[in-house]
This record gives C-alpha cells, sequence and structure tokens, in this order.
C-alpha cells in the first residue's frame, strides 16, 4: 500500500503484528507482504489481499475526485460531494460512508442547481436511478466494506491548519478548503488495515494550498515494521517540519524520539514485545512540530 497516488500525499499504513495465526508470528508490513509470508495457507490471506487492492483503488479515486474538482459541493466528516470539470453534460461525484461501507455515487447529467437541503441522492444501496431533486441518473458503487474510521475525511486550509467540521460545510464556506485528506480502513477478521492519502484542492476560488503551508503541516511519516529477534522494530522516514516523533502501540503512546540531523530515518525496537504470543500489536507514528503541531490521520 506504499503507492504515490496522483495529486495526492502518502499517508501511512496501520501495520500490524499478527501472533494468534497458526503459521507462527507474522509481521504486517502491507497485505501484499502477508499474503507472500501466509504463501496461501488461509483464506484470511485472499481476504486481505482484496480489501487492499479495494482500499488503495478506492483512495486513488477519491483523490483523482478532489484533484479534478470544479466545485465543492458538500464537505462533511464522512461525506464529500464535488461538481466535475470538462464533462459535456455536467457531472457530480459523492463518496459517502454509510455504516460500515464506503460508497461513491455519480451523478450524470447535472446541471449545477444543488441545494444541500434537499435530497439530492438515491438511496447508496440503489445500483442506480433518477435523480431526485434534479435533472439526469446516478448509480452507487460499493468500493470498500468493514469501514470503521469515524471520519473519513479531514480538511486544511491554505496555511495547513486543519478546519473544524461538525457539521457538513457548504456554498461559500467550502472555499477555505485547500486540502482534503481521505482516511479508510477496513477490518478482516479482527487484523485492521489502514491508510490515508492527502490531495491538493484548485478549484478557482484562490484556495489552492500553499506547497510551503502543507509542509509545515507536518505530514505523516512513512511506517514499516519488522522483527528484530523476538521484538518488533518499528521503521519510520523523517517528515519536514517535525522535531520528534511520537510512537503508539494499540493506541497508546510508547516511545516519542527524533531523527538525528542528516539522516532520512529512524527506528525503534519495542523491547516490550516478545514475540511469539497470543495478542495483537497496531503501531502507528505520528510527526509533531516543535510549536507542537501533529500530523493527523496516522
Amino acid at each position: 500500500m506504499h503507492k504515490l497516488r496522483p495529486r495526492g500525499e502518502q499517508g501511512s499504513i496501520l501495520f500490524e503484528v499478527l501472533m494468534s495465526l497458526a503459521v507462527g508470528a507474522v509481521v504486517l508490513l502491507g497485505v501484499g507482504v502477508y499474503v507472500s509470508n501466509l504463501a496461501g495457507t488461509t483464506g484470511k490471506a485472499t481476504a486481505l489481499q482484496v480489501t487492499d487492492h479495494a482500499m488503495n483503488q478506492a483512495l486513488n479515486d477519491t483523490s483523482r475526485t478532489v484533484g479534478h474538482a470544479g466545485r465543492i459541493l458538500v464537505a462533511g466528516p464522512n461525506e464529500l460531494v464535488v461538481e466535475g470539470d470538462g464533462d459535456a453534460d455536467g457531472t457530480a461525484v459523492r463518496w459517502v460512508r454509510n455504516g460500515e461501507n464506503f460508497y461513491r455515487q455519480v451523478w450524470t447529467g447535472y446541471l449545477g442547481n444543488y441545494n444541500p437541503a434537499k435530497n439530492n441522492w438515491i438511496n447508496v444501496s440503489a445500483a442506480s436511478g433518477t435523480a431526485p431533486a434534479g435533472a439526469g441518473t446516478q448509480s452507487s458503487d460499493l468500493r470498500l466494506k468493514g469501514v470503521t474510521v469515524s471520519e473519513a475525511f479531514f480538511y486544511f486550509d491554505q496555511k495547513g491548519k486543519r478546519i473544524a467540521v461538525s457539521a457538513p460545510l457548504t456554498g461559500e464556506a467550502t472555499e477555505q478548503i485547500a486540502r482534503v485528506q481521505t482516511n479508510l480502513n477496513a477490518e478482516v477478521d479482527g487484523v485492521i488495515v489502514a491508510s490515508t492519502v492527502a490531495t491538493s484542492v484548485d478549484t478557482g476560488h484562490g484556495g489552492a494550498a500553499d506547497p510551503d503551508a502543507l509542509t509545515g503541516a507536518v505530514i505523516c511519516p512513512a511506517v514499516s515494521v519488522e522483527l528484530s529477534g523476538t521484538n518488533p522494530v518499528v521503521n519510520f522516514s523523517a517528515s519536514s517540519g517535525a522535531s520528534t516523533y511520537r510512537i503508539t502501540r494499540n493506541g497508546s503512546v510508547v516511545q516519542t524520539q527524533g531523527i538525528a540531523a542528516g539522516q532520512s530515518s529512524a527506528s525503534w525496537k519495542d523491547a516490550g514485545v516478545s514475540i511469539p504470543n497470543s495478542n495483537v500489536y497496531a503501531y502507528s507514528v505520528a510527526a509533531v512540530a516543535p510549536d507542537g503541531t501533529t500530523s493527523v490521520g496516522c
């Protein structure tokens, strides 16, 4: 899942160390490695591979949607609606988390008359239908199952500051958005795989992100996990603007450290965990700037 995505900034994956499988301890460095380690010995490997592919595709497509948006119509924690550009008949695209499912809906024949107060979309469970609040037709496509994130979308302004979104932004309020970060995860038989992608917005409203400001926003470092003897070792890359890095295990901070000057990465051995055992461990690394600004969605 370490893929560079169009117009996006790569986020980090939630890596896990799995100890409960019959094949013994396995370090999950991305589902592809996990599958090759299991060598097809369990159905879980196939399910994870399918989920990994679906997540990557969904992240690529949301990034493409944001990067080519003519206008953001709705920006909510779990809903993003954009007006496309370059289509003769007009198009609007909606990404929405509904329960534990993540959907993409497309409105073909959209005429630019979006009213957030109306019911604009067919039910996500319907494959296709006539637009409820205007001309044209719509389609729904289930892109990912088992999603448990509380907020699928984060929004940032030109300076890299996260915009608080308790209720969906609409109309002129969306023009402050300079970057959209999509956060996805999926659970397969107790194993959680997660990733993020951040994409700059250029809708012609003058809200395009300042690259230097986005660097100052502190991006999640790239992360991998490996075994050294019986201990997991967390490897992470340097993030521009960060002075320290906060490592968590299963949601609790277990280490805070820096990266030596001139170095592009660092590692930390988790002496508090010995493999094999019957537990599951999830590691993540957040970058922290000198003023306390912390990368989000890591």
